[in-house]
């Protein structure tokens, strides 16, 4: 029989703790808990860099950016319905409403945006007059001059025509049987979209004809 002396088995004691300390010390850690993970993807599936906001029913806003791989991630989420607002408050956006977190599952949401806003250049407008006659018909084949350029309006009176920031576009549109109309265009980042309605009047000489 081995009798251990009350010293050696303090020892034992501290060097059993020790060991416990260390093998918890060596544990790995728990991955951290992200409640949402947003992906954004276009419809020809390549990931999409765009605003993402999740947005609380307490009014709580959370804003960030995707990353190059369309992914956005929301890791603070309460138990509160709450919905994701996909692109900037233009054309296009998407919002998927009434998604909740779900613990300790990570809630994966996958959107697919094609925000038609992304064929306006990063740095301008786009703006589009509707000429019309006296009568509020539509005017085809007007003509929109402008630093030696022209463009012409198509069977429904449009005009579409680029500007770049903080640019001022001046121009006359005139058509056959119809007097010249100046027109000035200004384009700022605070709108990006304008539209104008272009009302001509008939001339002298087409007035007579038709009466």
């Amino acid at each position: 029989m081995t009798i251990v002396s009350s010293n050696r088995l303090r020892s034992l004691r501290v060097l059993v703790m020790a060991g416990v300390f260390v093998v918890g010390l060596a544990r790995p850690a728990m991955a951290e808990y992200c409640a949402v993970k947003v992906q954004v993807n276009g419809s020809n599936r390549e990931p999409v860099k765009t605003i993402v906001v999740l947005r609380g029913h307490d009014s709580r806003i959370q804003t960030t950016v995707t990353s190059a791989g369309g992914a956005a991630d929301f890791c603070d989420v309460g138990f509160d319905l709450f919905e994701i607002v996909v692109g900037p408050d233009l054309c296009g956006q998407v919002i998927v409403r009434h998604l909740s977190a779900v613990y300790p599952e990570t809630r994966q949401v996958v959107v697919t945006y094609d925000g038609c806003h992304r064929n306006i250049p990063s740095f301008g407008c786009l703006a589009l007059l509707r000429v019309v006659g006296p009568d509020r018909r539509v005017v085809e084949g007007a003509r929109f001059d402008y630093d030696d350029q022209h463009q012409s309006s198509d069977r429904l009176g449009r005009i579409y025509t680029y500007l770049r920031f903080h640019s001022l576009r001046s121009g006359t549109i005139v058509a056959d049987g119809y007097g010249k109309r100046r027109v000035d265009i200004r384009c700022t980042p605070e709108q990006t979209y304008m539209e104008y309605a272009i009302e001509l009047s008939r001339t002298p000489d087409a007035r007579s004809r038709e009466n």
